[in-house]
């Protein structure tokens, strides 16, 4: 063993365990710098791998050189050797800094850290999220993990069970691995990990222990993968079947791959975004589930729990039990407020695992303000779900129930088969996003498909002289009309003074209004000139690789992005007669997801329009013009007449 027993952990609270954290991931935090990313300059395994060697050199009094030696040996990685050897070149003195701390904080931190990424946390659903993932599998003797990350929901496993189970997992990133092999030997934990591609390795789980799996959101799959070649179970029919590429992205191939392995009496258990549960391009998918009977519960957990991850999310409980009813949970207001986040107390997590196993059963206090959601559970057959799309609502001062059927768009779509726990419940209790979920389906989050950026603090004399053609160009909220801006048509600035040296626009860049009404404008031609935008704005760097800049453009200026832009800037600036929008609240505007082919098409079309919007808008000009010019002239001629 290279360390102590994990019990250890547990002579220690909450609160003491993060300081200890904290107190050496201050040590590394020096080498970590502001870019656009946050990304570290000393990557997570490299951080464990120095706090390791300082723990073992402390706790088993040897040289550095022994150290490593012997952490080789322990993890049964001869690779190791070579990490430390570029480790010594590449950060020379991390190591000196760490020797204050003591061997119990350094234990801490090796187990229990988390990756410094402010704008996102990389493999990381969270440690309340964990332990949920804990607690609902109690009592199993085994436990398996479909991508184990850095082994945090193994390391829960183990630190939250009073009778240990045994763990195991596979993890495609080598990293990742490394860290893990290094936590389990950390306690001496015999855990049985694997490093490969868990459509690949077809022994992986292959004794069916209880099983989790928190699929990648953005992750399509290769063309050998997605085929259902490594899918065994009849589900890899739905694959075989269907050319609808949807069917190939995102997280249900993952899921699917997973129940491969799922045994008689076994469990599995999938984190996924709300879109899995209620999308139509789906619904083959969620049909094919119900038909089998391995749907055992849906559980909507509320938004911000995940870090990283704004929006809320859907927890599957499958199981091979042949289940005819399907427990509906909207867990959606059992949470526990730290700014500016949400966790998963222990009572949450207790309230939540409760209202799994006892169903309609269970009553009691469920919100962190004791006020109690009624209806947040539902025990709903399989037969029903499997109909013509309807909505299941109870009401609250009786108990029989109303079927509403779904408005028809005027062709028979056969039943959708949504599984989201708040088309059942009361929906009261869903938790949304913060601005709200203005429509159905997936969605992108505005932050992560272009940079946000305040524009410029210039010190500039504006110049509305003639252009002589070598001016830099300046754009404030004034220009702004919901239109593609005409750089030669902006003021021109005879004096610049770029506050941190701020570079000019690019093409393809979205300008926007930082106070209500908001305008946008687009920029598609630079015409050889440096642009700039005032502080009062925002650009916006749109990722092509991620969406389509025009169709992006068309939705910020559209009525739906209307109103959530109203919304949250009203919700952010209550009293407030100006209502603005920050940088991170702008983020969080939901744009609707559609194939790519769709936005070039719908791209394409805008741009014809407003090719057209441009002639008319410069016939109604000349004719606005004319119209001036015809008193101006009749009051000239009487002038001259006069005289």
């Amino acid at each position: 063993m290279l360390g102590y027993s994990i019990g250890m952990l547990k002579e220690f609270s909450e609160d003491v365990l993060e300081k200890f954290v904290g107190k050496v991931a201050s040590v590394f935090e020096y080498y970590y710098y502001d870019s656009d990313d946050d990304l570290p300059l000393i990557p997570f395994k490299d951080s464990i791998l120095f706090a390791t060697l300082m723990f073992t050199m402390k706790r088993h009094r040897l040289t550095e050189s022994e150290a490593e030696d012997y952490i080789a040996k322990e993890v049964k990685l001869p690779s190791i050797k070579k990490d430390y050897i570029d480790l010594r070149q590449y950060y020379p003195n991390v190591l000196p800094p760490l020797e204050p701390c003591k061997t119990e904080e350094l234990f801490a931190y090796i187990l229990l850290a988390e990756p410094i990424i402010r704008s996102k946390s990389e493999y990381n659903v969270g440690r309340s999220i964990n332990r949920l993932f804990v607690e609902l599998l109690r009592g199993q003797e085994s436990v398996y993990d479909w991508g184990f990350a850095q082994g945090q929901f193994l390391i829960q496993s183990l630190l939250k069970n009073s009778s240990k189970p045994q763990v195991s997992g596979i993890e495609v990133k080598e990293s990742n691995y490394v860290v893990t092999k290094i936590r389990m030997c950390m306690v001496g934990e015999a855990a049985d990990l694997q490093l490969g591609n868990l459509f690949i390795e077809k022994q992986a789980n292959s004794e069916g222990a209880a099983a989790v799996i928190c699929p990648p959101r953005k992750n399509p799959l290769t063309e050998i993968q997605y085929r259902g070649y490594y899918l065994q179970s009849s589900l890899a029919e739905l694959f075989y079947s269907s050319s609808d590429r949807a069917m190939h992205n995102g997280e249900w191939p993952y899921v699917l791959k997973a129940l491969d392995s799922l045994q008689p009496g076994g469990k599995l258990m999938a984190l996924t975004s709300t879109e899995a549960a209620s999308d139509k391009l789906y619904r083959a998918i969620r049909r094919k589930l119900l038909e089998e009977g391995l749907v055992e519960s849906v559980i909507l957990l509320s938004n911000r729990l995940i870090p990283g991850n704004k929006k809320a999310a859907i927890l599957w409980i499958f199981s091979k039990k042949d289940n005819r009813y399907v427990r509906m949970i909207n867990a959606g207001e059992i949470r526990t407020k730290r700014e500016p986040v949400y966790y998963l107390s222990d009572e949450n997590i207790k309230q939540i695992a409760d209202l799994y196993r006892y169903g309609e059963k269970y009553t009691g206090t469920m919100t962190d303000d004791e006020t109690v959601i009624e209806d947040i559970v539902r025990d709903v057959a399989v037969e029903d779900l499997l109909k013509a799309p309807m909505s299941h609502r109870r009401h609250h001062r009786f108990d029989d129930e109303e079927i509403v059927n779904v408005w028809n768009l005027g062709r028979d779509e056969g039943p959708q088969c949504d599984l989201a726990p708040d088309r059942y419940t009361n929906r009261n209790a869903t938790a949304t996003t913060d601005t709200e979920e203005l429509f159905k389906g997936p969605s992108y989050f505005l932050g992560d498909v272009c940079k946000i950026r305040r524009g410029a603090d210039e010190k500039v004399d504006e110049s509305d002289t003639a252009d002589t053609g070598d001016l830099a160009k300046y754009i404030t909220p004034k220009h702004l009309n919901n239109r593609t801006i005409d750089v030669l048509k902006m003021p021109s600035l005879t004096t610049v003074t770029v506050t941190g040296n701020r570079k000019p626009l690019k093409t393809n860049t979205i300008i926007m209004s930082k106070s209500a009404p908001f305008k946008f404008g687009f920029i598609d031609d630079l015409k050889g000139r440096n642009v700039y935008c005032s502080g009062n704005t925002y650009k916006l760097t749109v990722d092509e690789n991620e969406i389509n800049s025009i169709y992006l453009f068309m939705y910020l200026t559209s009525d739906l992005a209307k109103e959530q832009l109203t919304r949250i800037s009203e919700n952010m600036n209550p009293s407030s007669r100006t209502k603005t929008i920050s940088i991170t609240d702008l983020g969080e505007v939901q744009i609707p997801i559609v194939p790519r082919d769709e936005q070039e098409m719908l791209a394409k079309e805008f741009l014809k329009m407003a090719a057209e919007e441009e002639n008319i808008q410069r016939q109604l000009d000349t004719i606005s013009e004319g119209k001036k010019a015809l008193i101006e002239n009749a009051m000239a001629k009487a002038e001259q007449e006069n005289k």
